[in-house]
Parts: C-alpha cells; sequence; structure tokens
C-alpha cells in the first residue's frame, strides 16, 4: 500500500518569527516558548470521529490553558501524523505534561513534541555554538581502526 504524504508549508509556522520576534508574553507576562506538536490517533478514535466529527482542537484547549499555554495553530494532514498543532507553553515541563496527558488517554498511537527556535534564537544558538569550545573527535585519514 502507497503511502500518502500531504506536507504543510512551513511559512505559517515560522513567519512571526522572520523579523526577530521572539516569543509572546504569557498571562502573568512570562515569556511563552513555542513547540510543534504531532500525533497520530489510533484507529479506534478515527472510527469515533468519522461517526462523531468533532473538532479536537476545541477539545484540548482547556488542558492547554489549565498548564498556561495556548494554541497557535492546529491541522488535520496526511501522513505518519494525523493532527499538526503549534503550541505556546510557559516551559518544557509544561510542553512534557501536556503531551504525556495525550499518550495516556489512549486515542493516539504516537505523540511528537518538538521545542521550536524563532530565527532570532537560532542565529543566538548559532553565535553561542561557534564560541563554546567544543572540540569534534579527530578525524583519521586511511586505513582501519577505532
Amino acid at each position: 500500500m502507497r503511502k500518502h504524504l500531504f506536507r504543510l508549508p512551513a511559512w505559517d509556522i515560522v513567519n512571526s518569527s522572520i523579523n526577530g520576534e521572539k516569543h509572546s508574553k504569557g498571562e502573568k507576562g512570562t515569556s511563552m516558548a513555542s513547540y510543534l506538536f504531532q500525533v497520530a490517533y489510533t484507529a479506534d478514535s478515527w472510527a469515533t470521529m468519522v461517526n462523531n466529527p468533532q473538532d479536537r482542537a476545541k477539545g484540548i484547549e482547556t488542558a492547554v490553558k489549565n498548564l498556561g499555554g495556548k494554541i497557535e495553530r492546529f491541522w488535520l494532514s496526511f501522513g505518519d501524523f494525523d493532527v499538526i498543532g503549534v503550541f505556546e507553553m510557559p516551559d518544557s515541563v509544561s510542553a512534557a505534561a501536556f503531551a504525556m496527558a495525550v499518550a495516556a488517554g489512549g486515542s493516539c498511537k504516537n505523540v511528537k513534541t518538538t521545542p521550536l527556535l524563532s530565527t532570532h534564537e537560532g542565529i543566538e544558538a548559532m553565535k553561542k555554538a561557534s564560541a563554546c569550545g567544543y572540540k569534534p573527535v579527530a578525524q583519521r585519514t586511511g586505513g582501519a581502526g577505532g
């Protein structure tokens, strides 16, 4: 069986960070980090949603808010993941807690959370990487050995 993969344009995800914007502020004025959230539903979950169509963004909104976060964007998709979302969370512990709650719920067979950096943050990370003093393993030329 041939698997079809539908790729969403990344423009919507990175558009807000092109001009060096930092993460938004949460309700208490704290900086919010962005996370890419990907979910693959079980066959039983799909059967339930086909028989009773529903907007799962609304279904998870309360849980995200209870952890101090907000849903930025939410899509259904084709391929390895059925849902793609971009969330803002106050910290990685809150993002992990949400991923754990979703995984523990049993409706999903795969849950993946990826921290996102704005373009500005990525450039700052590159600058730090160039100055951190890391020395790679020396490359050997020719011959066998470890």
